[in-house]
């Protein structure tokens, strides 16, 4: 026999059982996008900050006049990752997740000291990261995790002598080993894929450039290292497909 649609005051009764009974026994499909090998894209928004420390020699004596000054770090990133996932009984996820970041967040100040002029400028490039990231999943298609990983950065410095008339610029590049924590929610659009909001920070410690600059008459700065202690939070969104 079929269920009588028709009987009125059961009808809302009837559409609500079945919609409810879809939540319960649709949990399973709806776990899993959390459970299996994934690959995504990512879009980001880093803000950061920079303090710069001028340790430089300026005519022969050490620079003891700027101390620290600060710097924004800001700029969008563009990311792929790859990862896997595993999905308990109970809702509880575990997952690993390989990722590289392309972004150009940058930071400058221009800066005077005694008789000299320069500018410096510090740029975000690449960064590839891994992260350990446990989660619940509610069985209704959503799932919230934290994130603590691990992550390698890479940054340019660039030093531009405004002393001279003609501006000359010196580059010079290092690498920053992290930690980042954070942590994101995630939705499930079908069986294979899934949208996510994300948000993590972490803190690059203290970045060293070594500038050398060729010597000239009109050079009243020797060779010298420049100290960053560099922190920053990004938000982004990520689509991810399950296979």
């Amino acid at each position: 026999m079929g269920i009588p649609f028709c009987v009125k005051g059961n009808t809302v009764k009837v559409l609500t059982a079945i919609i409810s009974a879809s939540f319960l026994f649709g949990m399973p499909a709806l776990a899993e996008p959390f459970n299996g090998p994934v690959l995504g894209l990512s879009l980001g928004q880093s803000r950061g900050s920079v303090d710069f420390n001028f340790n430089g020699t300026v005519n022969g004596s050490p620079n003891k006049e700027t101390g620290d000054i600060p710097m924004s770090l800001d700029g969008g990133e563009f990311g792929v990752y790859a990862g896997y996932r595993h999905a308990f009984d109970g809702g509880f996820v575990i997952g690993a997740e390989l990722g590289y970041i392309n972004g150009r967040a940058k930071s400058s100040s221009r800066i005077s000291v005694r008789d000299l002029d320069f500018s410096i400028a510090v740029e975000k490039n690449s960064q590839f990261y891994f992260d350990f990231k446990p989660g619940f999943a509610n069985g209704e298609g959503m799932m919230i995790y934290g994130l603590i990983g691990y992550q390698r950065t890479g940054f340019d410095g660039i030093y531009t002598d405004n002393d001279t008339g003609t501006a000359k610029v010196v580059k010079a590049s290092t690498s920053s080993s992290d930690l980042r924590i954070g942590f994101g929610v995630e939705y499930a659009l079908s069986e294979n894929v899934t949208i996510r909001g994300q948000y993590h920070q972490s803190s690059f410690g203290d970045l060293g450039f070594d500038f050398v600059k060729p010597k000239t008459e009109n050079d009243m700065m020797e060779d010298f290292i420049e100290k960053y202690d560099a922190r920053e939070s990004v938000v982004s969104i990520g689509i991810t497909f399950g296979f």
